[in-house]
């Protein structure tokens, strides 16, 4: 069956907004992670911790419970972590091609570190 150009452009169109959709999504979970990391307090309730005493995460309880829980298993790369999410979705929403060497390099060190960190709990 031969695609007609109708096919082609509801398929360039739904490429586009499945882009967009995924940067805004990196980004905003960059930013909300960025957010709830600088705020956190040592009281917030996070995973494997209850608290009764008021949360003074800029963000709330969410904010407290995702930082929480994002530092102690994965301590510093967690900055690391919410930078790239951040650099990532903002080079996928304004159409930059992600094709530097270095960058996916770097990527790749910090993801094994982060992995490292994670297992390195049980």
């Amino acid at each position: 069956m031969k695609k007609t150009q109708l096919d082609i452009g509801i398929k360039n169109i739904s490429r586009w907004i499945l882009k967009r959709f995924i940067g805004l999504l990196l980004l905003t979970s960059g930013v909300f992670l960025i957010v709830s990391l600088i705020s956190f307090s040592e009281t917030d309730p996070y995973y494997g911790f209850e608290t009764d005493t008021n949360i003074k995460n800029i963000l709330g309880f969410w904010g407290g419970y995702t930082s929480g829980t994002f530092l102690h298993y994965l301590d510093m790369p967690s900055y690391l972590l919410s930078f790239f999410s951040i650099i990532w979705g903002s080079k996928i929403i304004i159409n930059i091609k992600i094709s530097y060497k270095i960058f996916r390099s770097l990527t790749f060190v910090i993801v094994i570190i982060a992995l490292s960190s994670i297992f390195s709990q049980f």
